[in-house]
């Protein structure tokens, strides 16, 4: 690792430490070796540039990018939410992330500042930002994942990992 650009070292379990490098992904480190983690699902984040990386008290690991936001991704490697310009920040450009005392996570952008109200259990998901159209009728979670689906006067959307809605298949 000592040729790789390292911008992130966080405790993954004990005994290991995730790392990030810039462009050359992420490696789990026990000590004595480092081994590739789940480069097929953070490619992505790759291309994107990492700059900053933490563990969170979720458990979680929230990965800033040059590029792509802010990716806050699980302990297997899968991207659980995308934190980007589409979804409200001011820019994709994440330099820094900071997770407070109270779950809120604060971002260190080119423009300027934006706290994410993480750990609060409301969620704002409009036309605007998560391409759900029409008047909102209806809303419910249910199937494996917990999917969050939405009953519009367009139709029935579900929600994807891209915090997205797009219409629910079969259903018109």
């Amino acid at each position: 690792l000592a040729s790789k650009k390292i911008y992130m070292m966080a405790n993954f379990e004990p005994g290991k430490i995730l790392i990030g490098a810039q462009t050359d992904g992420f490696y789990l480190y026990n000590g004595e070796k480092a081994t590739p983690f789940a480069a097929d699902r953070l490619k992505v984040i790759k291309e994107y540039n990492l700059t900053h990386g933490i563990r969170l008290s979720s458990g979680d690991f929230a990965l800033a990018t040059f590029r792509g936001g802010l990716f806050i991704i699980d302990n297997r490697g899968n991207v659980k939410h995308v934190f980007d310009k589409s979804s409200g920040l001011q820019d994709n450009t994440v330099w820094y992330v900071f997770e407070d005392f109270q779950g809120n996570l604060w971002l260190a952008l080119d423009k300027g500042i934006t706290k994410i109200e993480a750990a609060s259990p409301f969620s704002i998901y409009d036309e605007t930002h998560s391409n759900l159209p029409g008047q909102v009728l209806s809303v419910t979670r249910h199937g494996p994942g917990n999917t969050l689906y939405a009953g519009t006067t367009t139709g029935l959307y579900y929600l994807t990992d891209t915090g997205k809605f797009l219409p629910t298949p079969g259903i018109s």
